[in-house]
Order: structure tokens, then sequence, then C-alpha cells
């Protein structure tokens, strides 16, 4: 039974398990859901700490976490801050602004690490343009406009050398489940 599980999809197999007794102990199986959790984590580019220190836990267990954890749009301060974020402008923040992008100069985007408490460090590969100016970062729900400020949300204001851009908004990946 377990055999024929495994070549079903997640949601078919929670919906066997519901059948009866013996269905629900197959499609809990640890057989079963150990493919799904090695087929489903080996597209991610991105596993959260709870996922990635998850021991003891069943790959059943595992599994649905991940599923949860997909619908999720918040960004923890730990995760912002240790991702590397390639930066760019939107179209919207104005010439003056596009003119120091590199993306925008057909160069290699930036790229921007977040630091706790509001500062950011910028890499590029265009010397003098994006590399010059103070980026500073709060949550977009801060109520005070200070750096670092607010709490964890989807959006993210930055300040570039004093003056506020456009919000930016952290979303999932439809594939590899990575925010963007």
């Amino acid at each position: 039974l377990e055999r024929v599980l495994m070549v079903l999809g997640m949601p078919e197999v929670a919906r066997f398990g519901a059948t009866c007794s013996r269905w629900a102990r197959a499609a809990r199986s640890e057989l079963v859901w150990a493919e799904f959790r090695l087929a489903r984590f080996a597209s991610y580019v991105y596993l959260p700490r709870s996922l990635r220190e998850a021991a003891g836990r069943s790959s059943y267990e595992m599994c649905r976490a991940a599923v949860e954890d997909e619908a999720r749009t918040v960004l923890s301060l730990d995760e912002l801050c240790s991702f590397e974020w390639c930066f760019r402008f939107k179209r919207a923040a104005g010439d003056n602004w596009l003119a120091v992008d590199p993306y925008w100069c057909d160069s290699t985007p930036a790229i921007v690490r977040f630091r706790p408490g509001g500062s950011t460090a910028v890499e590029s590969d265009a010397p003098g343009l994006l590399a010059d100016l103070k980026i500073e970062w709060r949550w977009a729900n801060s109520e005070t406009g200070l750096p670092g400020s607010g709490s964890p949300c989807g959006r993210i204001r930055a300040r570039v050398d004093g003056e506020d851009v456009p919000t930016y908004v952290a979303s999932r990946h439809p594939r590899h489940k990575g925010f963007i």
C-alpha cells in the first residue's frame, strides 16, 4: 500500500489517509513522506531555520511545516539580515537614482546586506555608483521612521542618502520558494 501511495502527490496521499485506519497508517508512513520531503526540499534555494533544525521530526511533519512556511511572506529579522539581496531601484525612484544604480547602467546589480539596527553594506562591481550611498532600512510598519524600527513584515522601507525611496515588497518565488 505504501508503494502505491508513493506514486501519488501529497494532497492525494492526505485524502486517501482519511479513508480508513489502514490507509491512514500507510499515508503517515515515513517511507512515503521521506520521498516527498527529499523531492520538495531539493528544489528549495532557502530552507528556514525551523526546518533546518528539525531533528527528531518525522518527514510527514517536515512536509507539513514546509507547506505552511511556503505561504509565509513575513520576513524575520534573521532572514532579512542573513541573505544577500540583489538591489536595484524601481523605475519610480526617478532618473537621479537610476543614474547611480548599476542595474540601470547595464552592470551587475549591487549586493546589499541588511544589518540589525537599520544599516546596510553595499557591494558593487561598478565603483562610484551605489557604493558611495548611505542606505538605511526600516520595516514598513514603523511608526517612528528610525533605522531598523518597526516589526517584521513583508515590506521594507529604505532611505538612500536621507531620502525615502519606494517600499520594497518581499514575496516568495513560485518554484524554489525563496524570498524575492
